[in-house]
Formats: C-alpha cells, sequence, structure tokens
C-alpha cells in the first residue's frame, strides 16, 4: 500500500545506500501499513477481521538505525463500531498470560498520536514498569475512508514493542481447576459524575468479592441529567393543570 496514501512520513523511515530499486528503499517502520493491505484484501470475505503480524522494523533513534522486533494486530467489524475495550481486555488478557498482572498495566491517553492509522484522544499507550510497551486506539476515520472500501468499517490497532514486552515477561504454567458453580453474567446500569474514571469502578468492583472473576464496560452515554429532571417536572406540571 502507498504510503504517501495513509499520511506516512517517510523522512522518518530507515533507507538503504545500495537498495536493489527505489521501490525497496525504504526499511519497514511499521507493521500497519501490511496490515492495512490484508483489510483491503480480505474485507470481502469476513464481517469481522482479527489477524497479526510479527516481524522486525527499523526506527531512527538519535539519527542512527535501530532494529526492533514488533507485533501488530487489527480488530476489525463492518457496519458497526469495534470496541476499544474488547481489544484493550484481549491485550490485558496476553499481558497476564505473559505474567504482567493487570495492576502493573498504566494505560495513558494519547491526545495526538504521532502514527497517522490511530484517532486522536481515543488512543492509550501501553506503560508497565515505566517502560512504553506499545499503543492500542481505535482507527482514524479519516485514514480507512482512503482505502477504498465502500462499506462503512471501523477498526482498533495494536502496535508492541516485542523487545521490552519480553524481557519483562515471566510466563508460567499452572494447573486450573474447573469452577464448581456455573458462570453468571450480570448486567448492572450506574449514574456516576462525569469525573469519576471508568477503570477506577471497574477496579472497585472487582475487588468487591472474590467471585467476582472479570468486570467489563460495554457501554456509556452522557445525559444532562439536571434537564432532564427540569423537562420531567414540567410535563408533570402540565398534566396536573391540565395544560
Amino acid at each position: 500500500i502507498p504510503h504517501q496514501s495513509i499520511g506516512l512520513e517517510q523522512a522518518a523511515a530507515v533507507t538503504l545506500l545500495n537498495p536493489v530499486s527505489e521501490n525497496f528503499k525504504r526499511m519497514v517502520s511499521s507493521l500497519v501499513p501490511g496490515l492495512l493491505k490484508n483489510i483491503i484484501d480480505n474485507h470481502v470475505h469476513q464481517n469481522q477481521l482479527r489477524f497479526f503480524e510479527s516481524g522486525r522494523v527499523w526506527q531512527k533513534i538519535d539519527k542512527e538505525a535501530e532494529e526492533q522486533k514488533a507485533l501488530a494486530a487489527v480488530f476489525l467489524t463492518k457496519r458497526a463500531q469495534a470496541d476499544f475495550f474488547e481489544a484493550k481486555y484481549l491485550m490485558c488478557q496476553m499481558l497476564k498470560a505473559l505474567g504482567i498482572s493487570e495492576e502493573a498495566i498504566v494505560w495513558q491517553q494519547v491526545n495526538q498520536p504521532m502514527q497517522p492509522w490511530f484517532k486522536p484522544y481515543q488512543t492509550a499507550e501501553i506503560i508497565v514498569e515505566g517502560k512504553n510497551i506499545g499503543i492500542l486506539g481505535k482507527a482514524n476515520p479519516v485514514l480507512l475512508s482512503k482505502l477504498g472500501i465502500q462499506e462503512e468499517i471501523d477498526a482498533v490497532f495494536v502496535e508492541l514493542n516485542l523487545e521490552h514486552l519480553l524481557s519483562m515477561a515471566t510466563p508460567h504454567k499452572g494447573f486450573v481447576p474447573l469452577p464448581k458453580h456455573q458462570e453468571t453474567f450480570l448486567d448492572f446500569s450506574f449514574m456516576v459524575p462525569l469525573a469519576l474514571y471508568a477503570n477506577n469502578l471497574k477496579k472497585d468492583l472487582q475487588t468487591t468479592s472474590s467471585l467476582i472473576t472479570r468486570v467489563e464496560l460495554l457501554d456509556f452515554f452522557e445525559i444532562d441529567f439536571c434537564g432532564l429532571v427540569e423537562k420531567n417536572f414540567k410535563e408533570m406540571k402540565a398534566n396536573l393543570s391540565g395544560e
């Protein structure tokens, strides 16, 4: 896929002094363009696509070329919104399998991501032990519109630095007994202040009881509560007065 069409800065890429051709002059700086090509080639076959790629990338750090192991993944849906929190949960489960607890993970919002495929204000860096091990975020709709796909699509992208991730991973094998009782799923709705972070509420619910194994945010919306109360009061007053 042409880098110019997705807004990728070619000047930031590591270049070869003696390439076999001009088309192979630049080294791979991200695995996401390859995922975008896979989206174009395969979106007609399924309503949902989930795949990843692992490989080596080359970055310019202090004007020097540095080779890194990387992993990139995409969660794509057609005619529906891709679930950021589902992708986040799957990343937490993967990190947990590598011996990294959910409490050790810090999700730091990125307002203006450097990569053109991430959506501003809906992207987060993944910080573990003070190290940035990757980034996860909703796909930039401007970029998706340039892929030439007629149907409405949405996606979540993930990029991980495997060098950092594998250096702190401590995977272990263990037997997990089957639960004595069948799992039960409950839906709860809460009205909370806007200043309250969903992640803090999730942690509070998780620690309420040892029987609670997982808490997920399914949806959220904002409402003008004062305006709603005022409207209902006026309607009730009108009904009582017979107007």
